[in-house]
């Protein structure tokens, strides 16, 4: 309601408008792209998790081939 709003309200308006340097323009990224710029600053720790994936999976395969023989 309109009196829970002006109580809530902190009097303050901010308008954002944009500069005269401001270009409007239709520039599309694609996913991959986009998805690359999240992934690089956490490049170490993605590598050190699909090591320990691959670990993980070869020491599972490497038991299911040892009981197998067995």
């Amino acid at each position: 309601s309109i009196d829970e709003f002006k109580q809530l309200w902190t009097g303050v308006l901010m308008i954002l408008l944009p500069s005269d340097e401001f270009n409007a323009g239709d520039q599309r990224v694609s996913v991959l792209r986009r998805f690359w710029t999240l992934v690089k600053p956490h490049k170490s720790v993605m590598i050190q998790a699909l090591f320990g994936a691959a670990v993980a999976t070869l020491l599972g395969l490497s038991t299911s081939i040892y009981i197998v023989t067995l």
